[in-house]
């Protein structure tokens, strides 16, 4: 059953913090509306978290921005985050590089990471770029941003075409995404589904390995963060709250993981949206506001 309230912040002052140890934010619709622009009470909300010492880490699927670039989003916007509180979807390629033995191997950028690599070296893995090199690589990752696709994406496709079985990991499921200087891009998740189309052609099923929301990858990373960084070593999925305005993302991530999940109205899903969503994309609480 899904509970309506008018703002988030008295809920969790009322009764949310009796339910939910810490809380996962997305970022875009959520705390800000494109670059600098902040939705009407994030600055209040993130500044009580703060003052009560209430532990929270802003998820975002941008999987090629350092922290520090994307706190920056958030910062000029008038919210008062650090680095440290931002976790992108590359984070989790740490976890999943030792889960499938990957680290200290070379591994394959279809992509463009800014910095080049940062992500990949935190997970013990050596970036290599060069096409000409991608048999050399135990793994393939399509990082995203702005790079020249064609070469790249043609040793990609003709590498998966040889070795099938060769890790296929992708920052994120994402079509697109909003550019913070207006207009769009085209998502690492487009370019991956791109090859896997390309193989099933040749008769090849693929299925990559994605980090980011709605997938698991990126919620046990900062599942680990929360226990390891905020002193809470016995936390279980569902004292955690993830809030959020996308229903495909940020509610179904949630809900699979056993989080608690906060659909926020000031974003991308309308209330006929909401009305006819499945079951697994039903959120447990809706908020007009945050404050």
């Amino acid at each position: 059953m899904m509970e309506t309230h008018p703002a988030f912040l008295d809920w969790w002052k009322q009764e949310g913090r009796r339910h939910y140890d810490a809380i996962l934010f997305d970022i875009d619709g959520t705390l800000i509306l494109g670059r600098g622009n902040p939705l009407p009470g994030a600055p209040e909300t993130i500044d009580y978290l703060h003052a009560c010492s209430t532990p929270f880490r802003l998820l975002t699927n941008d999987g090629n921005r350092p922290r520090e670039r994307k706190c920056s989003f958030v910062t000029e916007a008038g919210i008062r985050v650090t680095p440290k509180e931002i976790i992108s979807c590359s984070h989790a390629l740490k976890g999943v590089a030792q889960r499938l033995g990957l680290t200290g191997r070379d591994i394959f950028v279809m992509g463009n990471p800014v910095p080049p690599g940062d992500y990949i070296r935190d997970a013990a893995l050596n970036p290599v770029t060069d096409p000409a090199r991608i048999s050399e690589c135990a793994a393939i990752f399509a990082a995203g941003g702005r790079y020249e696709w064609r070469e790249s994406i043609l040793a990609v496709f003709n590498e998966l075409a040889r070795n099938p079985a060769k890790p296929f990991i992708v920052a994120n499921p994402d079509s697109y995404y909003p550019e913070p200087e207006g207009g769009y891009g085209i998502g690492a998740g487009s370019q991956a589904r791109y090859v896997v189309q390309l193989l099933s052609e040749l008769g090849i099923v693929k299925e990559p390995l994605y980090l980011g929301k709605p997938c698991r990858a990126i919620f046990d990373y900062a599942l680990e963060e929360l226990r390891s960084d905020c002193g809470l070593t016995a936390l279980r999925p569902e004292r955690v709250l993830m809030l959020g305005d996308f229903l495909k993302s940020d509610i179904a991530g949630a809900n699979a993981m056993g989080m608690g999940s906060g659909l926020m109205m000031t974003g991308v899903t309308t209330r006929e949206a909401l009305e006819h969503a499945p079951e697994e994309e039903r959120p447990n609480y809706i908020f007009d506001h945050l404050a």
